[in-house]
């Protein structure tokens, strides 16, 4: 019974870290990724459920300015359980991810990477004209998800989602931005029936 209670909580809290840790605002994933491009699917090599190479062409880099177009091969894991993310053949996807030690790209589930059809306006907008680029600077802080706390004191440079907020709106419309010397979201939009 004892190993059960110690496997629950410990199980508990990989997933309560793992969720938290996926469930971030664009803005954060865009600044905290070594790498995001956008780029079409060539080819998918399932070498083993650890490991998938997706061969792509990069159209636009918009984080880093390399030189474009060029392919690149993007590591992933093989399966869900390993985080492992799958893309389509000849589509088109926002990838986010990081630079290994070995130079290899790679990404998981829990990085922002959709088909740019399925992108909202304000997505685009945000990626294509720099505006998550240019507000690096700013922190995007979502508490939520059950169980975390918020902040009694919100940095200059952050912004909060609180659970009594339009989370839907914020993640799809909205940026964390500089506004005068502090950190605000840029647009009124998420907050017009509801003051915060």
């Amino acid at each position: 019974m004892g190993n059960a209670v110690i496997f629950f909580i410990t199980f508990f809290s990989f997933y309560i870290t793992f969720s938290e840790s996926c469930t971030r605002h664009p803005q954060e994933h865009f600044c905290t990724a070594g790498i995001v491009v956008q780029a079409a699917v060539l080819e998918i090599d399932y070498r083993s459920q650890m490991e998938v190479i997706n061969t792509v062409r990069i159209s636009r880099d918009l984080k880093n300015s390399q030189p474009v177009p060029r392919t690149q091969c993007i590591h992933t894991r093989g399966s869900d359980a390993s985080c492992g993310t799958f893309f389509e053949l000849n589509q088109d996807y926002i990838f986010t991810g990081n630079v290994l030690n070995s130079g290899s790209w790679f990404t998981t589930s829990c990085n922002f990477s959709p088909q740019v059809q399925y992108l909202s306006p304000f997505h685009r907008a945000a990626l294509y004209l720099g505006i998550y680029r240019n507000n690096c600077d700013c922190k995007v802080t979502d508490c939520t998800f059950p169980g975390l706390d918020c902040p009694s004191v919100v940095l200059e440079i952050e912004c909060v989602i609180r659970s009594e907020s339009n989370a839907g709106c914020l993640y799809e419309n909205n940026t964390c931005g500089r506004v005068g010397y502090r950190c605000n979201w840029i647009l009124n939009v998420c907050f017009e029936s509801r003051r915060y």
